[in-house]
Formats: C-alpha cells, structure tokens, sequence
C-alpha cells in the first residue's frame, strides 16, 4: 500500500467518525415548540447584514417576515431596494432618527425607541409573521432608551411561531443569555480605519452620501428640477415675445415684462443650475 493510499484511508476513517457523531447529535437534538431567538452583537462589522441573509433564507421558503429598525433613519439602502420586491411576504419599519450622534436629542431617541418597540411587541406576538427582525436594538438597549426586562417580557410572549433576531452592538448580557443563539461579530480589520469611505453595495450606505438621499429628498430633487425645466420652457419664450413687440413700437420694455418675466427667468435658472449640479453631486459621490 503506497503512502498517498494510506493518508487517503486515513482521512477517509476520519471524516466517517466525524459523520457518524453528527449524525448521532442530529437524532437526539429535539423539534424546539417556538421559534428561536438570535442576538448579533459585538464591534465588528456584519450584524445586519447577517440578519438580512436570514430574512432572505426565510423568505425563500416563503416566511412571513417582518423588520424594525430602532436606529438606522429613513434613507434608501440597498438592501431595503432589494425586500421591497417582497411586497407580499415583507413588512419593513424604519422608524429610528438615524445615528445618535446626529439626532444629540435623547429624549427624541427615546420616544423614537418607543415606538419602535411598540410596533415590535405588535409585530412579534400577533403571529402573523415567521420572523421578526429587531435591527439595532441592542443599541437602543446600552443607551437605556429601552428597558431589557421589558425587551425579555415581549420576547417571552411573543408567538410560538415566531422567531426574532435582534442586532446591534453591546447587547445587554439578561439578552444574552435568554437568548438560543448569541453570535459576536468582533472587528479585525476594517477599511474605514484606513481611510476608505463606505462602498456602495458593500457597506451600509451612509445618509452622508450623496447616493443616500431620503426617498422624499429625492422626489424634492425630481420635482424642482421637472419645475425649473417647465418654467423654463413657458417663460423664456414670453421675455422673447415682449423684448420682439416693444422694439417693434420702438419704446422700452413694459414694467411687467421687466418686472415679472425676467426675475422668474431669473429665479428658474439658478435653481435648474443647482438642481443640476445636486444631481451631479448624487451621482459622483462614492
């Protein structure tokens, strides 16, 4: 028998002994009469976002899901743009103030946390959904907007069928250890400590980025941009008519010609000329 014989018999006996204890673990692990509870936490990156697998894992097998978010604002996120092709399936409520650092109001963050987690408790023991997702409640949670044995006593109630994830980082340990499954997400490395800005499709999108409008900052956009382009095209002909009819009677521009076409004129330019250049910012930003 050659060495590579022996090695390949070997790891072959290896692999069934490491089958046959799986196996046996498998036959005796028991059918759990609720659903689970998760907890992502930690410094490092990745909480979210492995949430976000979960929901698509169950919507593939055709879950009911539901998502709140306690902190992150109301700006377009890829992964929002993605869920909401599951109108059916899908429920999605952001209702935090964004960052908590750019909010510096704690008790609007507290009455925000509120209601986040109002909708929450409705959402987790109606048992209309397979899994709810509780996107950085853990956040919420270390900055005491909400109460943990308040959290456990929702969590405690909610519906046999449902199962719940609830991220962000430093959650509480009380959460910790109700929880069935606890994985900490811990930082290694991270581009942003060198310097790289957030990647679109890659990181969470920022609400500093000019590709992260809110969905009403950019209908806003559309619409002054649709108005000055309208405005444009209705008065510039009427100055052109005006300046054309007084030069035909050989005298001077009425008041009203002056005094009204040319400052909307006016006015229509410089705000195509910054709708214009807006639109160019969102689209070069990074």
């Amino acid at each position: 028998m050659t060495t590579d014989q022996t090695a390949a018999d070997a790891h072959r006996a290896r692999m069934q002994a490491l089958q046959a204890e799986h196996r046996k673990r498998i036959k005796a692990a028991q059918h759990p009469e609720r659903g689970l509870v998760l907890v992502h936490t930690g410094n490092g990156k990745g909480k979210s976002s492995s949430a976000f697998g979960v929901i698509a894992r169950a919507l593939g097998w055709g879950h009911d899901v539901a998502v709140v978010q306690f902190i992150k604002g109301d700006w377009e996120t890829g992964e929002r743009q993605f869920f909401s092709g599951f109108p059916e399936q899908l429920q999605w409520h952001t209702m935090g103030q964004g960052f908590t650092w750019d909010t510096q109001d704690r008790d609007k963050d507290i009455a925000a946390a509120a209601a986040a987690f109002a909708k929450a408790e409705a959402l987790l023991t109606g048992g209309e959904f397979d899994l709810v997702v509780l996107d950085e409640i853990n956040v919420a949670l270390s900055f005491d907007y909400l109460d943990v044995n308040d959290v456990l006593a929702v969590l405690e109630r909610r519906h046999v069928r449902t199962s719940a994830i609830l991220t962000g980082r430093d959650a509480p340990d009380a959460l910790a250890g109700y929880a069935d499954l606890v994985t900490e997400m811990r930082e290694i490395k991270h581009p942003f400590q060198a310097g790289i800005k957030a990647q679109q499709g890659i990181d969470f999108d920022s609400p500093l980025s000019g590709r992260n409008q809110s969905p009403a900052g950019h209908r806003l956009l559309v619409a002054i941009c649709a108005w000055s382009w309208l405005c444009a095209v209705c008065y510039s002909p009427s100055v052109l008519w005006c300046l054309r009819i007084t030069a035909k009677q050989r005298r001077s521009p009425s008041a009203w010609s002056v005094s009204i076409t040319v400052p909307i004129n006016t006015c229509c330019a410089l705000l195509a000329r910054s709708a214009y250049g807006r639109s160019r910012q969102t689209l070069a930003a990074a």
